[in-house]
């Protein structure tokens, strides 16, 4: 089993989407229509999985994740706080596992980075779970060192916009701003 199966079995199955040709965003914000977006592999990228965790009914993650703002344990929390990101895609490239944590926006981004940031804590959870495992069983492979993770916003654009033309020059602490219109191509951002 290589590091991205192992790290597909620990993640479930449950969450993978039926269609994973795309990314929507249905919820309704104000005056903005749903966002569809396609996703592209690029080149070198021979496949990839793609999880959606938020759109299941009555989905509590730890129950903790997705909660609404509304919560009287967090009475004055920023938007996000406790939220999860739409997406995750999992892929790898040249020997590393990529793990893509997308929050699609159509409006204001202000709050996105602190959903990211909770996705984040939750696939650092996934890869300490994998680590221990690999040091409880021989018959388990898994590199964490060869894992990099990257949170996107995904932010709905009018009209076309070429990111590969702006190369993206990734820092693990930065949030990648990735203006899209219908296509999300992963090469652009591992």
């Amino acid at each position: 089993m290589n590091d991205f199966d192992y790290l597909a079995w620990i993640l479930s199955r449950d969450y993978i989407c039926v269609d994973k040709s795309k990314m929507k965003e249905e919820k309704q914000a104000k005056g903005k229509r749903c966002q569809c977006v396609k996703i592209k592999m690029g080149r070198g990228i021979k496949s990839y999985d793609l999880y959606e965790f938020g759109s299941k009914d009555n989905f509590r993650l730890f129950p903790f994740f997705n909660h609404t703002n509304n919560e009287p344990n967090f009475p004055n929390a920023p938007s996000g706080l406790i939220a999860f990101c739409d997406y995750i895609i999992l892929t790898e490239f040249r020997n590393i596992l990529y793990i893509l944590l997308i929050e699609m926006k159509r409006g204001e981004t202000a709050h996105a980075h602190i959903q990211l940031e909770a996705s984040k804590c939750f696939i650092e959870y996934v890869l300490c779970n994998a680590e221990r495992i690999k040091h409880h069983n021989s018959m388990a492979r898994f590199d964490k060192d060869k894992v990099e993770i990257r949170r996107i916003i995904l932010s709905y654009t009018e009209k076309e916009t070429l990111n590969s033309h702006m190369p993206f020059k990734f820092n693990r602490n930065d949030v990648i701003n990735y203006k899209a219109c219908a296509e999300f191509n992963i090469r652009d951002v591992i």
